[in-house]
């Protein structure tokens, strides 16, 4: 009897957690077509070609290194970051993969992918991984607020970049705090997660407290306050290389080029890819680019539009051809891939809606 009632919690549970996933994606796609369509509608396309055919492909090529290079120094971040063994090598093919699934795919399962690889390649449990995963988006925010509040400096802008560079750097501060305390609290969140587990169907207490003690696990690295301010150099360096792409895509399309602007630019642009839009950012990356350029350059829309596809192109294409490379030199499919992550984030899902409060 108690199975069978514990049966049918499980199922509302996952009834909702797929309703929920449907209303994400849903507004992810109605966000992106919008967008897409008023640029498709506004924009001369014929223009856009002409001025993407002029641009110097030396220095677009360049991008694409410089944002590899960047990639590499967040494998080198995320290498601090896990409480666990992992070559940087490991950690790099692993992190291409995840962004390249984030990239191809909606609801941002990239994550779960990089913990699912994680655990399949080196044995290293979900939630030690998750917890380093969590940091490094801490960091990422922190930095990117910060960079832009520095860009500000020198680049004349609109006041809401300045509001969007404070609110950032204000939220992600907050969080950085609270992961710290979480840090030194670790014993609390495995109390937490028995109390909790208590109260769940039987079969799923035991997963909740394997996963607690893991991210508890997971949040070791961040106890050492002498290091921090080490893990946030380094993630500012790992930006400031990325934003060095968007420099040299001005440069390409031969624009009032400066590296303020470059990270102004970078910086606004990866925070509107925080907004529910379609798989890689499609609309949301794009209308950012142009929306900036006009703002503060004041160039011409299909020039702004050119330089916008060609540096999305460059984010986006070569970590999806990599991850691709990296998955069929392995020993997985990119359907393996995908399907085992989307049923972890299922099951994890079902574990969190069922959390009481």
């Amino acid at each position: 009897m108690r199975l069978r009632a514990a049966g049918r919690h499980t199922g509302r549970i996952e009834n909702h957690t797929m309703k929920r996933r449907l209303i994400q994606l849903s507004l992810g796609l109605v966000v992106s077509s919008v967008l897409v369509a008023l640029l498709a509608h506004t924009i001369d396309m014929g223009a856009v070609a002409a001025e993407v055919a002029v641009a110097d492909v030396r220095l677009i090529l360049a991008a694409v290194a410089v944002h590899l290079a960047a990639m590499w120094i967040r494998a080198v971040l995320w290498r601090r970051l896990l409480a666990a063994p992992a070559s940087l090598a490991m950690l790099f093919k692993v992190s291409i993969v995840g962004f390249a699934v984030s990239y191809i795919m909606p609801l941002r399962i990239g994550e779960v992918a990089r913990a699912y690889l994680m655990a399949r390649w080196r044995g290293i449990a979900y939630g030690t991984t998750v917890a380093s995963l969590i940091a490094e988006r801490v960091l990422d925010g922190l930095s990117v607020g910060a960079i832009l509040l520095v860009a500000l400096l020198f680049v004349p802008a609109p006041g809401y970049v300045l509001a969007l560079g404070l609110a950032v750097a204000g939220i992600f501060g907050g969080l950085a705090a609270v992961l710290i305390v979480l840090s030194w609290r670790a014993g609390a969140i495995v109390r937490l997660a028995a109390a909790v587990a208590r109260r769940l169907p039987l079969w799923m207490g035991p997963a909740i407290k394997r996963l607690a003690a893991s991210f508890a696990l997971g949040l070791a690295p961040l106890r050492n306050w002498r290091v921090l301010p080490g893990y946030v150099a380094l993630s500012v360096v790992g930006w400031v290389c990325q934003f060095l792409a968007f420099y040299l895509v001005m440069l390409a399309f031969a624009l009032p080029a400066s590296m303020p602007t470059a990270l102004l630019i970078g910086g606004v642009t990866n925070l509107a890819t925080l907004l529910p839009s379609a798989p890689g950012n499609v609309g949301t990356f794009d209308a950012a680019v142009i929306k900036l350029l006009i703002d503060v350059q004041g160039i011409p829309l299909e020039l702004a539009a050119a330089y916008a596809l060609v540096v999305h192109a460059v984010i986006v294409v070569p970590i999806v051809g990599l991850g691709a490379v990296v998955v069929w030199r392995s020993d997985l499919t990119l359907g393996d891939v995908l399907g085992r992550s989307l049923r972890w984030q299922r099951g994890s899902a079902v574990a969190t809606a069922a959390t009481p409060g």
